[in-house]
């Protein structure tokens, strides 16, 4: 928890499934791409948010359960299912991969992001970036981002 995602916004979504739909036809013509995402949080409707990602396409609902919900698209590029899963990395190693890539490359950035800190602020105990501690080291480091021009607005997650 606590880490920051790549961008699954109406615009960057459609950009991620085509690259899934094109290596899947490479694969075999007559593909309909499965994918399957893990679900953040309680949310258990994405219908809309999915049409707001792909509004060419028709979109129908192959359920909504408190655990999964899977949804068909069919566009003018053919269709897909995809599939919103909690706990997702448990029953999909593709999914499990990414984030155990994602959690050790979260680790090297908070390494790499104390060892700059430190330099500056000698004294200064690492963190590692969630919310009760990151509270106390922002409030040591901040002179440090006000002198080397750091923008708070882009260090400091707010949501």
């Amino acid at each position: 928890g606590g880490s920051k995602r790549a961008p699954t916004t109406p615009a960057a979504a459609p950009r991620h499934v085509a690259d899934v739909r094109r290596a899947s036809r490479a694969a075999d013509a007559d593909a309909v791409p499965r994918i399957v995402c893990d679900r953040q949080g309680g949310r258990s409707h994405y219908r809309e948010w999915l049409q707001g990602c792909f509004p060419d396409a028709s979109i129908r609902i192959l359920g909504e359960t408190d655990s999964i919900s899977r949804y068909r698209l069919d566009d003018p590029a053919g269709g897909f299912v995809i599939g919103f899963e909690t706990g997702s990395e448990d029953r999909h190693l593709p999914i499990a991969l990414a984030s155990m890539t994602a959690k050790y490359l979260r680790e090297l950035a908070m390494i790499r992001m104390n060892r700059f800190f430190k330099s500056h602020v000698p004294d200064l105990k690492p963190t590692a970036g969630y919310v009760q501690d990151g509270r106390r080291f922002v409030g040591e480091i901040t002179p440090v981002i006000e002198t080397v021009g750091i923008d708070r607005a882009e260090f400091i997650r707010t949501s």
